[in-house]
């Protein structure tokens, strides 16, 4: 699997979830589950690959703004809430994480806890197929929480009137 399909897969699960999140996580496991099992292994690399790309100290302040300040466990569900809004999301994210202010759905924490079960899919996928862990097959396996140092960038404050100066169109929105 390749980036490409990668994409193609969480897009069209989006679609037929009509972009509700806890049904994401139904389309998604159904989709999944008509892959290979090296394709579900390939799918959730791709998926923390994803997920690290985000890793930055820009993206961590805006996303204090919308969902208040937390700490890596929020950051690491932030991250792949965006990752499961499909790829133009993703990718105008990456160039300007203030491209979250012209999203169509107003985000809450419940997304978050959504957005964990999200990620969980292609493990869930696997143990089903294989009767075994994913990590424990894959002990080299990356996990999406575990992204290597820290972020990219500077860190920002955590300051809700300093976000929402850097921020300003989210600050609009959200602050």
């Amino acid at each position: 699997m390749d980036t490409y399909r990668f994409w193609e897969i969480v897009d069209e699960t989006r679609a037929l979830a009509h972009g509700d999140l806890h049904e994401h996580v139904e389309t998604l496991h159904a989709r999944l589950s008509q892959l290979a099992v090296e394709e579900v292994v390939e799918f959730d690399r791709l998926l923390v690959e994803a997920n690290h790309e985000l890793y930055s100290w820009t993206l961590w302040g805006a996303t204090d703004l919308i969902f208040g300040s937390g700490g890596d466990d929020q950051f690491t569900d932030v991250r792949t809430w965006i990752v499961s809004l499909g790829s133009e999301t993703y990718d105008a994210v990456r160039r300007d994480a203030q491209s979250l202010a012209e999203l169509d759905t107003d985000p809450d924490v419940e997304d978050l806890t959504a957005a964990e079960q999200w990620a969980a899919v292609p493990a869930r996928v696997f143990a089903g197929a294989t009767g075994r862990d994913l990590s424990e097959a894959y002990p080299e396996r990356v996990a999406v929480e575990l992204p290597e140092g820290e972020p990219e960038g500077n860190q920002l404050s955590d300051v809700p009137e300093d976000l929402v100066e850097i921020f300003p169109r989210l600050g609009r929105r959200f602050g």
